[in-house]
Order: C-alpha cells, then structure tokens, then sequence
C-alpha cells in the first residue's frame, strides 16, 4: 500500500506531494486540477510503466492523435506525414521532449519512485547493446528514440517509441483489465467505466466465489430484488440480472446507468484484492443516496480485500457520504483538494475534524 505519493514532470504536474495517504483516498477539486492525471499517474506507477498501459493511458486521453493523422498522410496527401510522438502528452505542460525532461512517479522515499524519461539511442560497433548518442559525433539520423525506465535509480528497460506505438499508431496488447504486475494489482473504473468487454473478464474471475455476494450487495443498494447475474452472449457479453418476483431475466442497463455503475465499482474491488482500485468521478450515474450507502460497501470491501482506493470527485453529495462512512472508520480514509494556479497544482489534506465546514466552499453540489 502506497503510504504517500510524489508526481513530478507529468502532465499537469511540475511537482505535486501528497505526504500521507490511507487505505481509502478521496481527491477533490475543480476541473482540470489533476484528478484524473493523479490516477493515471497512479496506474503508470504501480504497473512499472508497462507498454500496455502507456499506450492506454495516452490513447484514453486522444494523446495519438498527430499519430492517426500521420498515418492517414500515407493514403491521403492532404494530410501532414511528420508527427510528434504520442509520448509528449505525458509531459508536464505538453513540453517537447527533451533529454533533461524527467517524469517521476512514486513515494516520499526516491528509492521508490518510477522514472522515465526520452534520449536518442544507437547500437554500438559490434551491434550488441544499445549506447547514448553522442551529439557532438553522431548523427541523430542513425539513432532511436528511446523511453528509458528507471525503478529506483536503477534502469530497467529501454522501449524503442517506434515499437512502443507502432508504424500505424498506437498498435498492440490491449491492457487488462486488472494490470499484474510485479510491483501491485491495479483495476481503474473511468468516468465511463469499464470497457464492456473486460467486465465478463472481471466477472468470470468472482463468479461462483465468495467475491460474488458482495458485487450482488452492491446491485441491491439501488434495487433489492436482486438475486443473480450471468454474462450471455460470446465476444461481446450482455450482463442480465434475475429479479426476485420477475420471470424473465433482465438487462441490467434497463435498470438504468447506476446499476451498471455499481456493478463495475464492485467489481472492480472484489477483482483487486492485495493491489489498488481507481474510481474516477466516483459519483457518476448515482443518485445521491445511493452514493451515501455506497461508500460504507467500499469501505468494508477495502479493508476485506486489503485494497487501497484511490477516488475522484466534484460533487458534495458524494463527498459529503464519504465523510459519513470516514467519521466511523476514522483510520481508514484521507481526502485531499487539488488547487491549480498557473502552471502548479498543490495537494491540501482535509481533515474529518473540519471537513463540514471546508464543504461549504469545497465544491459545488451536483
């Protein structure tokens, strides 16, 4: 469990520390203050920056799409042939790319952290290793660029970008959806959720386990008849529900955006045990009560499974039940705002003590 966070040189952060988390973190504030790019930071970090979700966090965020436009330049003419690599986007304040840009994702401790970074690289004489170019000596035309991974201070791999994106942009191994690797577990539900493919993935792991209750748990805070779910249907799975006193099974998004909303928090945690949960716009599709009896589940779920969450949200119903479910289980949660001014964004821990009355001007109740 990361015990702080530290973010430096990736997108909207120059630098930003969160000195403590908790088992449950909720991170507030206006838009685009860095609360999603806190969870994609999250997710790079606890990958160990994995290709698979490089390319998916750049590609979430259209971060491709000089890409898409260079490879539409190979058919069509009308379209420019140079493009910038799609690794850009990760960099603070959409800098160029550049030798000394540095991102670093991790905790207080240094020899914790992830880094990464861009050089141009090119195989030595006998073609055995890949070694810096030298500018004063060697033409950048004969070199690769290269990502360069560092765990700690120790590097870990070289990505050559070609291969990272492809000829054709962002190309190769869709990510799971629970990332395993070897530093932690990690599932992230979007704003949109989980893509509709990877939820038979995810529920195919808990069907007929323990794990299965509590997903059925969350169903029956918005409709209480619930009594199972199965996945029908071959590549594409339609999720149908059987409801006590109806003969006939049901889709559940006939019963509305919030079951499947909770259907995929839920499952998210069930599937992410030991490892870490990423819920942005915690709030999404869900009627303000149900949030306020949603948050109790996830934080019984999270210390059932040892899973940390880390949450997103603008709305004051839904931190307004977080803190309900924090004010009993006072060792368990943390909440943060992020403030943006100018180019900086800062972290500011709200305290339970006086988290009523910093509500008032936190955020605008939606």
């Amino acid at each position: 469990m990361l015990d702080s966070l530290y973010i430096k040189g990736f997108k909207l952060f120059e630098e930003l520390n969160v000195p403590e988390l908790s088992r449950l973190n909720l991170f507030v504030g206006n838009n685009n203050t860095g609360k999603s790019c806190l969870l994609e930071a999250v997710r790079l970090f606890a990958s160990e920056a994995s290709p698979a979700v490089i390319r998916d966090v750049i590609h979430t965020r259209d971060g491709d799409w000089e890409t898409n436009l260079r490879n539409r330049s190979e058919v069509d003419d009308n379209y420019p042939s140079d493009a910038v690599s799609p690794m850009w986007s990760l960099f603070h304040d959409f800098q160029a790319l550049d030798p000394s840009l540095m991102i670093e994702i991790g905790t207080g401790d240094e020899e914790r952290r992830l880094r990464l970074s861009i050089d141009f690289y090119k195989r030595d004489d006998d073609l055995s290793r890949w070694v810096l170019v030298d500018p004063e000596n060697d033409s950048i035309e004969v070199a690769d660029e290269m990502l360069e991974v560092f765990v700690g201070f120790e590097r870990t791999r070289l990505l050559r970008l070609e291969n990272l994106f492809g000829r054709r942009g962002l190309l190769g191994r869709i990510p799971s959806p629970v990332d395993d690797r070897p530093k932690t577990k990690i599932i992230s539900v979007g704003t949109d959720g989980i893509k509709r493919q990877e939820v038979g993935y995810l529920w195919d792991r808990i069907n007929k386990t323990p794990f299965e209750d509590k997903v059925l748990s969350c169903l029956r805070l918005i409709d209480h008849r619930v009594e199972g779910v199965a996945l029908v249907g071959n590549s594409e799975r339609t999720v149908v529900l059987r409801l006590a006193g109806v003969s006939e099974r049901v889709p559940l998004k006939a019963l509305g955006d919030g079951m499947t909303r909770l259907l995929h928090i839920g499952l998210a945690m069930a599937n992410a045990e030991d490892g870490i949960v990423l819920i942005d716009e915690f709030e999404n599709g869900l009627y303000w009560g149900v949030q306020a009896e949603l948050w109790p589940v996830v934080f019984e779920m999270a210390e059932a499974f040892n899973v940390q969450v880390f949450a997103t949200s603008h709305s004051g119903d839904c931190i307004k039940g977080f803190e309900r479910a924090w004010e009993k289980r006072p060792d368990l949660g943390a909440m943060y705002r992020l403030e943006r001014k100018g180019s900086s964004v800062k972290a500011f821990s709200l305290p339970i003590v006086n988290l009523s009355d910093a509500l008032e001007s936190l955020v605008e109740v939606r």
